[in-house]
């Protein structure tokens, strides 16, 4: 739905904004899911653990975990 509302706006490069909206929902969910802990989430991912702890904080994630 917000993909064709995008588009239909005349936007382009739509996974610019896409695809950090889904990281960081996928983020807080692995993080839900594994109760904080960030190596399970990575795995949970498919990531390494220092590729989640990057995005964190390049998303400015880091406030937002329980702890």
């Amino acid at each position: 739905s917000w993909a064709a509302k995008e588009l239909f706006r005349g936007q382009s490069a739509l996974l610019d904004e896409a695809t950090p909206r889904f990281e960081r929902i996928m983020i807080e969910a692995a993080l839900d899911h594994s109760g904080g802990r960030r190596q399970l989430a990575a795995q949970l991912l498919g990531w390494g653990r220092n590729t989640l702890t990057r995005k964190i904080k390049e998303y400015h994630m880091e406030s937002d975990e329980k702890g």
